[in-house]
């Protein structure tokens, strides 16, 4: 719980950062940003549970998948709620 808070928290407060810079600086430095995520996650899974890098890569991958799996079907639903209310 504290591994996945802390991942959490480093996505949440870098593109909260990302959000509030200038516009000539917020594109260069969310392009950077989520680079970086993936390789933040990968870090943490191999420190925090002791992951190969192999391991740490196919596990950063599946959660990557089913990261975008959840949100798409997430939007999917506000989309068919908001849809529903019209």
């Amino acid at each position: 719980m504290i591994v996945s808070m802390n991942m959490l928290s480093f996505v949440f407060l870098g593109a909260a950062l990302g959000l509030v810079l200038p516009g000539i600086l917020a594109g260069p430095y969310m392009t950077a940003f989520w680079v970086w995520v993936p390789i933040n996650v990968s870090m943490t899974l191999r420190g925090a549970y002791g992951s190969g890098i192999i391991g740490a890569a196919l596990k950063t991958f599946i959660l990557w998948v089913l990261s975008t799996i959840a949100f798409s079907l997430l939007l999917v639903g506000l989309l068919a709620l908001g849809l529903s209310q019209i």
